[in-house]
């Protein structure tokens, strides 16, 4: 339903009009990767659990960033904030869809290796093409599941 509504709200939408929407939230999500990233190392500097700890915590600060409007911290917070009292079912969640997204790009990347057997160097270029256009399923699949997790955990959210 979500991305029905996300769909349905940019038909009239140009390519042009949505780089420049885009644009104003290039520096504000470098902000998060970047203390999101600072985040990570030093939980995997000091042990391997903190740094999961963080990267769960963290994972949707991007989506809040843009869906909620906030500052960089603000999605910092508010991205914890959804995973508090959730965070296995969320561990969980996050590692069923990245397992399936490792077995989608295993299994592709085993087709097109036999393809690339097959009719050699000089399809090279064909099998990079293919393979970035298979590509984009897996990862809008990621994008997409992400983004309903986020949206059902901020539902989940005690007003």
């Amino acid at each position: 339903a979500a991305f029905a509504s996300f769909a349905s709200s940019i038909r009239s939408l140009t390519i042009a009009a949505a780089y420049r929407a885009s644009l104003r939230w290039v520096l504000p999500i470098i902000g998060v990767v970047i203390l999101t990233v600072l985040a990570m190392f030093g939980g995997f500097v000091l042990l391997i659990v903190p740094g999961v700890i963080f990267s769960v915590w963290y994972y949707f600060a991007t989506y809040v960033l843009v869906a909620e409007e906030t500052g960089v911290i603000e999605a910092l917070r508010r991205s914890h904030a959804y995973v508090a009292g959730r965070f296995w079912p969320v561990v969980g969640r996050l590692v069923v869809a990245g397992l399936a997204t490792v077995a989608a790009t295993i299994g592709l990347a085993l087709v097109l290796a036999l393809l690339g057997a097959l009719i050699g160097s000089a399809g090279l270029w064909v099998l990079l093409l293919l393979s970035a256009a298979l590509m984009l399923p897996i990862q809008l699949y990621l994008i997409v599941y992400s983004y309903q997790l986020y949206v059902d955990l901020k539902r989940l959210l005690p007003k």
